[in-house]
Order: C-alpha cells, then structure tokens, then sequence
C-alpha cells in the first residue's frame, strides 16, 4: 500500500519542523503549509489521511481554514486535529468541534501523545481506503464475473438469477419470481420494502444492505444489493439490473476496527492518567521526606525536634518504598517473574501485626476496626508472610480508606485440606460507600479506581487491587469481590492455599532507615504574610516551618474551600497553593479567587511535574508554580520576589 499522506500547517517554520521529525517516524508521506491557503490549495490536489492544523495564524486562523475545509466533498471528511499553544478551555474546544476538528493538541507538542494520535488516524484511513478498494474490487468483478447478478421487471419481479444463486441461496430461483422476500431475514424485509418502495416512487438507483441466507452453513451474511433502473424511450422504468455482493466480512472487519479505536482511546487515557497519577503520589512524601530532612539541619529555628522530622520522614519514606514496590511487584507478576516463597508464620500473630498500623487510622477516622477467628485455625502455616502481610494492608486500608462511617471487619477461617495442606479464608467487610456493578467491573484493572471522582477524593494509583489479586493468585489462591452495595459497603475475600506446621517462627523487627544531612541558607522573609494550602498536614509544618525561619508569618489552609475563604478574609503578600486537594482542588480554587477580583500572587504547590501542568496552571490563574518537593531557596526566593512584586 502506497504510504499515507499528512498535512502539517503552521506558519511558524520551527514548529513545522518539529512536528514532520516526530511524524516521520511513521514512514508516511508529509506535505507542509505555513497558512490556510496554502493548505486549501494542497488540499485540492492531494487526499489527506489526517491534517495537524495550528489554531492561531495570520489572515486565516485553523478555525476559518477547518471550516473550508469541512465545506469541500474531498476533505470533508479527513480528520483535522487542532495545534494550539492557547489555555485548554471548553469554549475553545466547542469552537473548534463545531468548524470541523476531531482532537486537540496543545503546545508544547509531547511527541508521544502527537505520534500516537497521528498513526491512529493513519491506521484508520488505510483501513478505509483498503475498503473502500475492496468495494471497488467487488464492483468491478460483479460488472464482469458477480457473484450473484439479478434482473427484475419494473414492478421488482425477479426476472433472471445468475447461476451463482444457484450454488448459494437457499431459497430456488423459481420462488423468486415476485420479489426478494422469501431470501431475506425477516428483520430486514420491512426495511427492504420501504426502501424499495421509495425508489419506486422518486426514481433512481437501489441499494441496500440485508442478510441473505447461505446454503452450505445456514448462516446469515451480510450482503450489499445494488440495483440500477434501465429506462424506457418516455423515460419510464422499463426494467432492471443489479447485483447481491457478500460483504460479511467487511461488517466484520468494520466492526473490529471500531472497536480496536475504541480499545486504543481507552489505553490512551489511562495512560495518561496512571502518568499523573503516578507523579503526585512519588513526589508528594518525596517533597516532605526532603523537607524535613532540611529542618533535621536547623532544629533551633524549624521548632521541631529531631525525633519528629524523623517520625515524618520514615512515615513518608515507608509510603514511598510502598508505592514503588508495589508498581515493581505488578511488573513481576504481569511477566511471570515474581517468586514467592513458603516459609513457617504464626498466622494469628502475622494479621495482627499487620493490623496495628491500620487500627491508628481506622481510630483516627472514629471506626470500629473488628477481628474474629473461625476455629480451628492452625497456629502455624507455610506461606509467603511479606505478600500475605502486602494484600492484608491493601485490602483492609482500602476498606478504612472508602468507609466514612461504621465498621470495617476481619472474619479469618481455615478449612483442611488433607494433613499438610489448608485453605486459608479471610473476608473483609466494611460499611462504605458500595458500588454499582459498573464501578465493580473495573476494580482489578491496573492503575484503574472504580469511579474517577475517588480518585480525586482520595487518592491512590488503582494498583492495590489488581497487585493484591495477583499475588493471591501466585500463591495459589484468590481475591474476590463477594458483594458490594453502593451506600451499604463491600465485602471482599482473600483466600490463600498455605500449608500446615505446628513449629511457630519468630519475625525481626525491622530497622529504621538511617537520615541524611545537609545544609543551606535562608533569605529574610520578615514582613511578608504567607497563606500556604495544602491537604497534607505534614507539608503543612514543612511549610510553615521553612517559612517562619526565614521570618515570614504563616496561615495554613487545608483544601481549597478553606483557602479561598482565608484569602479573601485576610490580607496575604502571597498564597502558595496545592493543586490536587479534596472538596475543591487547586485549579478551582485559584479560578474561583480569579473571578472574584483577587489579584495577589498565587504560587503552584504541586507533586505534577510535567510542562502540559505548569501551562495549566498558569492558565488558570495561577502566577507562578512550584513542582514538589520544594527546593528551599528556591521557595524563599520565589516568595520574596512574589511579594515585592506585588507590594512594588
């Protein structure tokens, strides 16, 4: 197949040029244009797979150019994604749907996201142009050699059936004389008919798409009927000539291909939200970590003692290794490389240890954590107690997480399995929010949270469930979903083939990690009045502690309602602002105060550290943006220049 053709417009040279380098990557045929005539003018010459149109250009802007586009039989259907270094707004992009694009990209162009975009409109226009071939192949040969030719009298009477029928129809030519109706499947006759009817009464050619049934397999395919009228001296249908071509397989194909887009859409943006995802919850306690390790420098001015920034740095460091080694661990098992290992654990001991930490949270959320034991349950058994103690966190922190109100409980079970051998059966109930079926069909998808709204409310990757099934499956068991009400709660059991011995094994206590040190100095920030919103209560002292060294005075807000509320009520020189938050994120927040006449200096607080988000923040609203974790220079610095820009 003869390569596909790309128009990239732009009347910049340097972004013409960086986009045909990412897009020859795919070996197609690229034609330039620096401004919409010039594209119009290629665009009569040549038939385009997809065109990169750039919005803003001098006399005729992408909105004008697209709508011409649109306005021509040849190009009205070639995709057009819009290049635009403008804010992502909905108003610009219902413009830019309503004169004819189908996608968006905004500078600075990520070559990834633009190359994958590109090669799915390649693929699919060689997919069109392939049937679109095959469709003429099929008319050529139904002219000269068809498969099935028919003639009819002008009332639609079948004339003449070529012996094609013959070796396929199920219904003989004889019975035919009338009409098509004894071949067809009766959920197509009565559109058949109208169809026909229409025809009859307009004039012109026929066409239409119906199954037909196939002699040797009984099976109904799909088939493309065409007519056309032969007419008589008055102009009158005298009779008529046509053909049945299969195109079955070209449903299918069209069908696979629809849904092969959509499959591709869809890891396209999970992607792209697993990205993101995964940056703010690395750089988050990597930001407090580094934080408090500055403050373990000068405790006389942070007014904490060492043993706090310890506690928080090894809190957060034990979230970060978490994270990164359950990610590890799904790579593991999704290549078939993760080793489990059997060795003897007290089982009793193992789930209440592994309890002691989730109690805190579930008594810092005023729920009842319960345990209770199903006897007998052995006392020691052999099995892998990290990957069993990994998928009791994930699980049950997971209940505690989702449960606002009530109670989570623990029922742990055994059933024996022969001397050596039992299945270990551990459910897991809890009185949160529930789910609908929809929400349940997506919970062991990797890096996929059963609603998106949860993530935003509170958090996490989507890892846990799909990395805790897998590794009760390694060891020779499961994890399921039992039940789940949306506003009732959800019960989930893990169950776990281990076997049996009777000599208990004690586990080391863990070592803490050693801390680091070093050092630098701090600008004089007296004077200046600083507002710092972030939901982490741990950036919140980092923060407020690195600030108040430098002399400046310190209020913390703890999401976006509340900051919005103490910025307008009080007067700051500036206001650092987290971007994801609960109740009202960053991005709202800073909109919110924008519309409402604030004019001080908002600072971008946020663990995203791609270019796409400082854009957005800027666009926003936002003055100026700081990517986690926070560089403390630099943060005085940014501040002492925010606020005597603003007071200068």
């Amino acid at each position: 197949m003869q390569p596909a053709k790309i128009l990239i417009v732009d009347d910049r040279k340097e972004n013409l040029l960086l986009m045909t380098r990412i897009v020859a990557e795919l070996g197609e045929e690229i034609h330039q244009a620096s401004s919409g005539a010039e594209a119009l003018s290629l665009s009569l010459d040549h038939e385009f797979a997809v065109i990169l149109l750039d919005v803003q250009m001098p006399d005729m802007d992408g909105f004008e150019t697209s709508a011409l586009l649109r306005g021509r039989a040849r190009s009205r259907a070639t995709p057009i994604i819009f290049v635009t270094a403008a804010a992502h707004s909905p108003h610009m992009m219902f413009k830019g749907y309503e004169s004819g694009a189908v996608d968006f990209l905004y500078k600075p162009i990520d070559s990834f996201v633009l190359l994958s975009k590109v090669r799915v409109f390649v693929e699919a226009y060689k997919s069109r142009l392939m049937l679109r071939e095959s469709e003429e192949k099929y008319r050529v040969l139904t002219e000269v050699s068809p498969h099935i030719v028919w003639t009819a009298n002008a009332a639609g009477g079948i004339t003449y059936l070529s012996p094609r029928w013959q070796e396929y129809g199920n219904v003989e030519a004889e019975n035919l004389q009338d009409n098509w109706m004894a071949a067809i499947h009766p959920d197509e006759q009565a559109r058949y008919q109208a169809e026909w009817q229409r025809v009859l009464d307009e004039g012109g050619s026929f066409e239409a798409e119906l199954r037909l049934l196939r002699r040797t397999d009984r099976s109904w395919r799909w088939h493309l009927l065409r007519g056309q009228p032969l007419l008589d001296g008055q102009g009158g249908i005298s009779r008529w000539i046509g053909g049945a071509t299969d195109i079955d397989d070209q449903k299918r194909a069209e069908e696979a291909s629809r849904q092969a887009q959509i499959l591709a859409d869809e890891a396209n943006k999970a992607k792209s939200t697993f990205l993101a995802n995964m940056s703010h919850e690395i750089r988050t306690p990597l930001g407090a970590i580094l934080g408090f390790s500055e403050l373990l420098k000068e405790p006389e001015s942070s007014g904490l003692s060492p043993a706090q920034c310890i506690e928080a740095i090894q809190r957060n460091g034990s979230l970060l290794a978490r994270l990164i080694d359950d990610i590890l661990d799904l790579s593991k098992v999704e290549a078939g490389k993760l080793e489990t290992e059997k060795v003897p654990v007290n089982l009793s001991e193992l789930v209440q240890e592994s309890l002691i930490g989730l109690r805190l949270k579930a008594d810092e959320k005023g729920l009842d954590l319960a345990l209770t034991w199903v006897d007998p349950l052995p006392p020691v058994i052999l099995t892998d107690p990290l990957r069993l103690r990994q998928i009791l966190l994930n699980i049950i922190g997971n209940a505690i997480k989702f449960t606002a109100h009530g109670r989570v409980a623990v029922h742990v079970a055994s059933d024996a399995e022969g001397v050596d051998e039992a299945r270990i059966s551990i459910l897991v109930q809890d009185t949160g929010e529930g789910m609908t079926s929809e929400q349940s069909g997506k919970l062991f998808q990797p890096f996929t949270q059963s609603d998106t709204s949860m993530t935003r409310r509170y958090g996490g990757t989507g890892l846990g469930l799909a990395l805790s099934r897998q590794l009760a499956q390694a060891m020779g068991g499961d994890l399921a979903l039992v039940s789940s009400v949306p506003g009732v709660g959800s019960t989930f059991r893990i169950e776990l083939k281990v076997g049996v011995l009777q000599l208990p094994q004690d586990e080391p206590a863990p070592k803490p990690a050693p801390v680091s040190d070093s050092s630098k100095g701090r600008p004089q920030l007296k004077g200046i009045r600083v507002l710092v919103v972030d939901d982490s209560s741990d950036n919140q002292l980092m923060m407020s502690r690195f600030l108040q060294g430098a002399g400046a005075s310190v209020a913390l807000a703890s999401d976006g309602e509340e900051g919005v509320q103490k910025a307008l009520a009080e007067d700051f020189d500036v206001v650092l602002m987290d971007v994801q938050m609960p109740r009202l994120d960053g991005y709202e927040a800073t909109a919110r105060l924008r519309a409402q006449g604030y004019r001080k200096p908002i600072a971008a607080l946020t663990a995203h550290a791609f270019p796409e988000e400082k854009n957005r923040c800027l666009a926003v609203g936002y003055t100026a943006h700081l990517s986690k974790p926070v560089n403390p220079k630099l943060l005085f610095e940014q501040v002492a220049y925010l606020a005597q820009k603003q007071n200068g």
